[in-house]
């Protein structure tokens, strides 16, 4: 088998797609997390993933908010990410990280507004996942 499989996030090979993320919310994106990882390390075609050929401008943004580092699965596979995509000049993929006792309350609207505006015109999908505090 290859490739995402299931109903999925319904990925667009164009425009931004930004996930705002608590602990275990963010469990539905470290697949498409991985396959990113493969294919900007040239482990695998981006020509061989839909929404990632005919030099797409697919972009994924994750927002992770957690108290604590070990409280958020799969931050390394995030972080490792994040590295790979700055060290090889590639814009498919951008982490924000907010840590802290008052992370999760730090989404109101006001700032989600103030994150989403540089996108505005990019954006392609918006997705919200974790506690019932952030949904």
């Amino acid at each position: 088998m290859r490739g995402l499989v299931g109903k999925g996030l319904c990925l667009q090979s164009e425009g931004v797609h930004i996930a705002f993320t608590t602990s275990t919310g963010v469990l539905a994106f470290l697949d498409l997390a991985a396959l990113l990882l493969r294919v900007n390390l040239g482990l695998v075609s981006a020509q061989s993933v839909p929404f990632l050929a005919n030099k797409s401008n697919f972009k994924l943004v994750i927002y992770a908010s957690f108290n604590k580092e070990e409280d958020y699965p799969g931050l390394s596979l995030l972080e490792g990410l994040e590295h790979v995509t700055k060290e090889k000049k590639l814009k498919n993929f951008a982490l924000v990280k907010c840590a802290g006792e008052n992370s999760i309350e730090r989404w109101n609207e006001a700032l989600i507004d103030w994150e989403l505006k540089p996108y505005l015109g990019e954006l392609a999908k918006v997705y919200v996942a974790g506690s019932p505090a952030v949904s």
